[in-house]
């Protein structure tokens, strides 16, 4: 009778061992699985942001497109006012110089002359207004034009950020796809079978790789792919 005990002491012993093992090898499994998926619900997130900075970013560089234009045909446009202004102006000139010159004429030719004088003048002013609107407005859109390059450059860096973040968390998966692979692929076709599905892996093991034909206790091999 006593020896019955012992040895029924023994196996019970000898399975918990094994179970012991087995249960740490699940857990194990079940962190790498968990941090592995931690690591995709983080990379798709990032590709998301991703995605929406770069539809920011084409939207704002369409419209820097826009003001750069707009831009283009003010200072066009300025050129070519400060071109008639130039003009008016010498024309001025010229009729001051008449007028100097014919103070002493006709009182007919100078009415006529201070008449032309007066329209210049006022043609003059009319110019100086506009070239002042236009100057103002010209101002205006190169602090957009400055505001939005700004604003373009930041979107750039942080585009940048985030697919270096993307491109670490990808080899951080990578990495543990591998050592999960590693770590289990040695006992492949050898009563263990480990298949790779959405970015998880499965194990299922055969009881021969663990039990002799009618025994209960654990193999060495068993214990050694736990």
């Amino acid at each position: 009778m006593k020896k019955i005990i012992v040895l029924g002491l023994a196996a019970a012993l000898t399975a918990c061992v094994p179970q012991r093992l087995l249960e740490e090898s699940k857990s194990k499994q079940q962190e790498c699985e968990k941090e592995l998926n931690a690591v995709k619900k983080s990379a798709q997130e990032n590709e998301t942001k991703l995605a929406e900075l770069n539809e920011q970013y084409e939207k704002n560089a369409k419209a820097l497109g826009g003001l750069q234009r707009d831009t283009s045909i003010i200072g066009s446009n300025y050129r070519n006012l400060t071109s008639k202004y130039d003009k008016l102006n010498l024309l001025n000139e010229q009729l001051m110089d008449r007028l100097n010159k014919l103070l002493s004429g006709s009182e007919k030719d100078n009415a006529k002359l201070s008449s032309d004088l007066q329209l210049t003048q006022e043609q003059l002013l009319k110019k100086q207004d506009e070239l002042k609107a236009l100057e103002l407005k010209l101002n205006k859109q190169q602090q957009e034009l400055d505001a939005l390059a700004a604003e373009l450059k930041k979107r750039e860096a942080r585009v940048a950020e985030l697919e270096d973040i993307l491109k670490k968390k990808d080899q951080a998966a990578n990495d543990l796809k591998k050592k999960l692979s590693d770590a289990l692929y040695n006992f492949e076709n050898k009563g263990l079978t480990i298949k790779q599905k959405n970015g998880k892996v499965y194990v299922s093991m055969d009881e021969s790789l663990l039990f002799a034909s009618g025994k209960t206790n654990v193999e060495p091999k068993g214990i050694e792919a736990l």
